[in-house]
């Protein structure tokens, strides 16, 4: 076990995967706090099936563009090189002067290609056909989850605006656009079978497939935003909990919604991106629960999360790596048993308190 351990964070092929899980535990739990403060849990909930629909767009767009979509081959990738004349897609070999393809891709390697034969391409892949799949998903993801924060404030103001008149809540349009946001990332994937692979790694939470280009896109999202959104908190509190009076002592009501709106977009792809939508709502959410039951006030719930989000990522990745789990749902689980444990310390020191006062007022 300690080996396990050991190898865990020394090891050269585990090192971004650890970095990037260190990241977004200790980042992502300060939006689920304006998530929870807010009482939008259903929004924390939508919102990442969102960003995964936008990551399985990218894949479409990544293919019209010929670029790589999440690390593996896109259409136009795949067409770099040409199978083995009389040969088959499983390692079969040709006479075509061709590389025997190797059967795990089902492509030869992107070797540099020989002029002629065929027809065979003479230039290799530009750095943007390979490397460019990353900014690209990012992109498109974050254009779709920016434009589903913008549909859901203008039903929510026109839903202000017609009061006593019916109609689906919040939480109704939540589930709404989970729904949606699920069934649209399906029906991507069958448009683009070369992502599939990749789409259900980043469903399972597989962390260790992160590269170092993954991490300081995480990096670029999370840091600025989580920055952010520690810097102005009293001001996105103000604007949340009583827009009225944030309105009539001079703040921009809209401007500071709207700014948190894209911090949380940005926060929630980033974290997408790396570990998934279900990792992500446990690494937005349950640090920031376990936060609140321990928290005596509002500025240790800001203080306590990060922490017990850190801790958290970090047991669970250590568990999965011994046990050779999902990484992604091993944090969950070790998010989940400190939030049962912050239950239990609470529900123990209310009953000792109460106790103590049950045993003074009986001595008085």
């Amino acid at each position: 076990m300690s080996e396990i351990i050991s190898e865990v964070f020394t090891s050269e092929l585990l090192r971004y995967a650890l970095l990037a899980t260190v990241f977004t535990g200790l980042l992502a739990p300060v939006a689920g706090c304006f998530l929870l403060l807010r009482k939008a849990a259903f929004l924390g909930v939508a919102l990442p099936q969102v960003s995964a629909a936008g990551m399985a767009a990218g894949g479409l767009v990544c293919g019209a563009l010929g670029v790589g979509f999440g690390g593996s081959f896109c259409s136009h990738c795949a067409n770099l090189v040409k199978p083995p004349a009389g040969g088959d897609n499983n390692g079969g070999t040709g006479t075509g002067g061709d590389a025997a393809l190797p059967a795990d891709t089902g492509f030869a390697p992107l070797d540099p290609p020989v002029p002629g034969d065929g027809g065979a391409v003479t230039a290799a892949p530009s750095w943007f056909a390979a490397n460019g799949g990353v900014f690209v998903q990012m992109a498109v993801a974050l254009a779709i989850t920016f434009a589903a924060l913008a549909l859901l404030s203008q039903l929510e103001r026109r839903a202000q605006n017609v009061a006593g008149r019916g109609g689906a809540g919040g939480d109704a349009r939540h589930g709404a656009l989970y729904v949606l946001a699920g069934a649209g990332a399906v029906l991507l994937l069958a448009a683009n079978p070369f992502a599939e692979g990749n789409f259900a790694n980043l469903l399972r939470g597989e962390i260790v497939s992160v590269g170092v280009g993954d991490l300081w896109l995480v990096v670029a999202a999370l840091a600025p935003a989580t920055l952010l959104l520690a810097l102005f908190r009293h001001e996105f509190l103000w604007a949340g909990a009583d827009p009225a009076f944030a309105a009539a002592s001079g703040r921009a009501v809209f401007f500071w919604n709207a700014l948190l709106a894209v911090l949380l977009g940005l926060v929630i792809c980033g974290t997408v991106y790396i570990a998934g939508p279900l990792a992500t709502l446990g690494a937005l959410l349950l640090p920031a629960m376990s936060a609140h039951t321990l928290a005596p006030n509002m500025r240790a719930f800001f203080l306590l999360a990060p922490p017990l989000g850190l801790l958290g990522a970090l047991a669970g990745y250590t568990v999965a790596a011994a046990a050779d789990a999902p990484a992604g749902m091993t944090i969950i689980a070790a998010h989940g048993v400190i939030l049962a444990l912050a239950k239990i310390f609470s529900l123990a020191v209310s009953f000792s308190f109460a106790a103590g006062g049950a045993r003074r007022a009986r001595s008085d």
